[in-house]
């Protein structure tokens, strides 16, 4: 028997680590002139050569001005005058073979973006695989209407607007996941993401609450936790507003698990969460509003109808007071919406509205009622005045004139 020589394997080369841009700030000159002031951290240590382009076309003039060292990148003053006032500038730092990912800066009139985006991940169900859960109406519908009313946000709050609608069988708990992935890889710092989340939820025996996806069974498996929803949540950079409108059949979320899961959401500044009702309540839908009643509230309220302070925006407390009101009133008393979200998280602007469309807010409506029928009044005394004083002239001029004599 031969034995055979054991060659030792080559050892494989490390991966080459490519170059990463950060944008550290950046200014507009008066002749249009942008100067961006760039980090460029190149782990190889090579020659860096930057480019830039603007929606994909490159931009073949621009100065570069490399400054001091930082502790981990080099610095770079960057100056260009951008061949359209609008669009997405594009920087790309490459070291030999390798090239960075782009660091991107939005131009809006010639300047930098400076608003955030909206990323919406809507989730309805009413329909479910298994027959043992029971159907809802309106649920899908919620999902859609709530993601068409955020939608007419763009270029009003934010540069642009991002939905993902899942309907029904589109709702299953792969889906959702994947969406709220989504969320996690796209949403920055400065963004804002809503999540909302219509159909059953129920509750374990250890007080453990779940929202049911269309696939799900009898079975913790198949559901999605308020653990993992928490978790996922945890990961978006950016402002977090969750939407639960969920009715419960049979096995309503107890007030202990309910406010377990909203103090474990609110442990950080940037999570927001709002409820169709409390612990104890089911959330109710009609035909009559063909919506839940959480839902028909909150875009009644987003298309104008919460701006109590009349001044074109809506803030966190103000779709808060409305909710509250509308719900009370649809359902006469029987749920109650819940906010729930950080002591030192400041209240803040969720949307702005549109210079048509608006629905207007009650106290603007009976003021305007006011503002006609006092008018109408003063109109009608002015009118009522003037025949009388018109009158009284009329005769007092035919007594006095001297008529002519031929």
């Amino acid at each position: 028997m031969s034995l055979g020589l054991l060659v030792p394997s080559a050892k494989a080369d490390p991966p080459v680590r490519s170059p990463q841009v950060t944008l550290i700030s950046s200014t507009v000159q008066k002749d249009g002139t942008i100067i961006v002031e760039a980090a460029v951290e190149d782990p190889s240590g090579g020659q860096i050569e930057l480019s830039l382009s603007q929606d994909g076309k490159p931009i073949p003039t621009f100065s570069v001005a490399q400054g001091r060292g930082l502790a981990t990148a080099s610095h770079y003053t960057i100056t260009v005058v951008p061949p359209q006032k609008d669009g997405v500038l594009s920087i790309i730092a490459r070291s030999g073979s390798v090239e960075s990912a782009k660091a991107e800066l939005r131009l809006r009139k010639g300047a930098p973006e400076r608003r955030p985006a909206l990323y919406v991940l809507s989730v309805g169900v009413g329909q479910y695989q298994s027959p043992d859960i029971p159907t809802l109406r309106f649920p899908a519908k919620d999902a859609s209407d709530l993601a068409t009313t955020l939608q007419r946000q763009r270029d009003l709050l934010y540069r642009e607007i991002n939905t993902r609608i899942l309907s029904d069988a589109q709702a299953t708990r792969a889906q959702v996941l994947d969406g709220l992935r989504w969320l996690a890889q796209s949403v920055r710092s400065e963004d804002t993401a809503v999540v909302f989340l219509a159909g059953h939820g129920t509750n374990d025996p250890d007080g453990m609450y779940y929202f049911l996806p269309s696939d799900s069974q009898a079975d913790r498996v198949t559901m999605l936790s308020g653990s993992e929803l928490q978790e996922f949540l945890r990961t978006i950079a950016g402002r977090v507003v969750l939407l639960l409108d969920t009715c419960h059949s049979g096995n309503v979320l107890g007030r202990r698990s309910f406010n377990r899961l909203i103090n474990d959401l609110t442990s950080e500044n940037r999570i927001v969460v709002f409820a169709a009702s409390t612990g104890e309540q089911v959330a109710r839908e009609s035909p009559v509003w063909k919506n839940g009643a959480f839902t028909k509230a909150l875009v009644e309220g987003l298309r104008g109808v919460a701006d109590y302070a009349e001044d074109n925006q809506l803030s966190v407390s103000e779709l808060e007071t409305w909710t509250s009101v509308r719900v009370a009133q649809l359902t006469a008393g029987a749920q109650t919406p819940t906010l729930a979200k950080p002591n030192a998280a400041p209240d803040y602007i969720l949307a702005a509205l549109p210079e048509y469309g608006v629905l207007p807010n009650p106290k603007r409506v009976v003021r305007r009622k006011m503002l006609w029928g006092g008018g109408g009044v003063a109109l009608g005394l002015a009118v009522g005045i003037g025949l009388a004083v018109g009158l009284g002239l009329t005769a007092t001029n035919n007594v006095n004139v001297l008529e002519p004599r031929f």
